[in-house]
Formats: C-alpha cells, sequence, structure tokens
C-alpha cells in the first residue's frame, strides 16, 4: 500500500460520474466526522433555543396577566388606568408572540438541516446532503436579513437623534 504524502494528494480534481456528465464531490470520512459534529451541535443549539423560547412565552404570558389583574383591581378601586389594561396585556402578548415567530423559523432550519444533514452521512445519499445543505443557506439568509433590518433601524434612531441633538442645540 503506497503512502501519500500531502504534496502527492490532488485536492478537488474533477471527478465524472459514470457517464461522464458532472463533477463528483466526494466526502472523505473526515469531512463526515466533521459533518456529524456539526448536526449535533446545531441540535443542541436548536434545542436550547426551543427552551429559552418556551420560557420566554410563558414569561410574557406572567407579565400580561400580571399586569390585566394589576390594572384591574385598580380599575375596582376607581382608577381610571383599567381599560388600559387590556391594551397593555394585549401588546405585551403580541409583542411576545412576535417574538417566538422571528425565533421559531430559524430553530425549525436548524432542525431540518441536523436530521437531513444527518440522515445524509449515515446514507451516504447526495440529494439528501443537498437538502440540507439548503436548509443551512436559508437559515443564514435569514439572519443576514435580521441582521441588515436590525442594522437599518439602528441607523435610522441614530441619524434622528443626531437632527435632534442638532435641532435642540443652544448655540449661545
Amino acid at each position: 500500500m503506497e503512502n501519500n504524502t500531502a504534496e502527492d494528494m490532488v485536492f478537488n480534481e474533477p471527478q465524472t460520474d459514470l457517464f461522464g456528465n458532472k463533477d463528483v464531490l466526494i466526502v472523505t470520512e473526515e469531512t463526515k466526522d466533521c459533518l456529524i459534529g456539526t448536526t449535533k451541535w446545531v441540535k443542541f443549539l436548536a434545542v436550547l433555543t426551543c427552551i429559552l423560547l418556551a420560557i420566554s412565552l410563558l414569561f410574557g404570558l406572567s407579565m400580561a396577566y400580571g399586569l390585566t389583574s394589576s390594572l384591574s383591581a385598580l380599575e375596582a378601586m376607581g382608577s381610571s388606568l383599567g381599560s388600559s389594561a387590556v391594551y397593555g396585556g394585549t401588546s405585551i402578548i403580541f409583542t411576545f408572540g412576535l417574538m417566538a415567530l422571528f425565533i421559531l423559523y430559524p430553530t425549525l432550519r436548524m432542525f431540518k438541516y441536523s436530521s437531513k444533514t444527518r440522515a445524509a452521512v449515515a446514507n451516504d445519499d447526495d440529494d439528501t446532503l443537498a437538502e440540507g445543505f439548503e436548509e443551512m443557506r436559508k437559515l443564514f439568509k435569514y439572519i443576514g436579513w435580521i441582521t441588515a433590518l436590525c442594522l437599518m433601524f439602528v441607523g435610522v434612531i441614530l441619524i434622528f437623534g443626531i437632527i435632534t441633538a442638532v435641532t435642540t442645540m443652544h448655540w449661545f
């Protein structure tokens, strides 16, 4: 058996299938081990995200209930704040629900990536591996869009802050 050194090995040498139609990607055992290790961590993060999502939803519901019951008690004592209890509770529930939706999508993508990639490595299935990487692409695309929106939001706030500071400044 011949022992190849790093200089003797050719990386990314074009390969074709049996019909000579397309390039074939060869996944080595080391690459498979890296993919399996990645899927374990991605699944761990997805499970952790689900747990934190459930805790935050319970926290939001308890905050909404506490606000509603507190303001209802004030209304019973004759205060006019009771009508805002409904709006306050509803806005908290809406905010936490919206946050849950924003977090749920990437969590589902992480689960899909993990399961498809693990199945592809176990079965040596190129199509399933491509589906797993497609899930990863969608996950990072979503994270990129959310990051861009957050940066634009911060930029708009910064511009309005500068405009407000300049217009309210006393020059003398």
